[in-house]
């Protein structure tokens, strides 16, 4: 319940990350899975993202107030993507 409310109300905490590494998952079942390995984990991305990011780049992600699972990320070019 406190996930939900921090999440509708946008109560949101920004840590800084590093990407280290980028990777994707390709299957027949599935489709693709882009993955970027952060320093603060790694998460999910869609194909915009993947693409617009590199090795070594600084980031922004923000995650709830109460909860783990990261909402968005923002980039050193003030773009915000929202993460799924």
């Amino acid at each position: 319940m406190r996930y939900n409310n921090a999440k509708l109300y946008g109560y949101k905490i920004g840590h800084t990350a590093l990407v280290e590494d980028k990777l994707t998952f390709t299957s027949n079942r599935s489709g693709n899975v882009n993955r970027v390995v952060t320093t603060r984990g790694t998460i999910n991305v869609n194909t915009l993202l993947y693409d617009k990011l590199s090795v070594g780049d600084k980031v922004i992600l923000f995650a709830p107030k109460q909860g783990k699972r990261y909402l968005s990320l923002i980039t050193l070019d003030k773009e915000e993507f929202h993460l799924g």
